[in-house]
């Protein structure tokens, strides 16, 4: 391990444990001040550009160089699958489930 990557490490643990501990620092007043409505929105905003950052990462290989058609289209199978199910069932299981299956489907059918 060298010692930029440890401070990588130290830096992403730092981040995650603020992300968790100013929330709880953060009362709401009476009168909010321009502050605080920027900094809740702000924390309102972090889950949704989480998930949208990993979601990103997560399809690129699909969609870059050398995946083909095939890549593409179990990407779109996935998240369609995700989709239906969580208008169909609700909840966050079912729907990753259900979007797996289709992904592999999806591949396996073009393999």
């Amino acid at each position: 391990m060298t010692e930029r990557l440890l401070w990588i490490i130290v830096a992403c643990g730092i981040g995650t444990f603020l992300m968790r501990l100013l929330p709880l620092y953060w009362r709401p007043s009476p009168v909010p001040s321009p502050a605080a409505r920027a900094l809740r929105r702000m924390l309102e905003a972090l889950g949704p550009a989480a998930i949208a950052a990993l979601l990103v990462v997560s399809l690129w290989p699909y969609v870059g160089r050398g995946s083909g058609t095939l890549g593409a289209a179990g990407a779109l199978a996935g998240l369609a699958g995700v989709a239906l199910a969580r208008g169909w069932w609700g909840g966050l299981a079912l729907p990753t489930l259900f979007g797996v299956v289709c992904h592999g489907l999806v591949r396996w059918a073009g393999a």
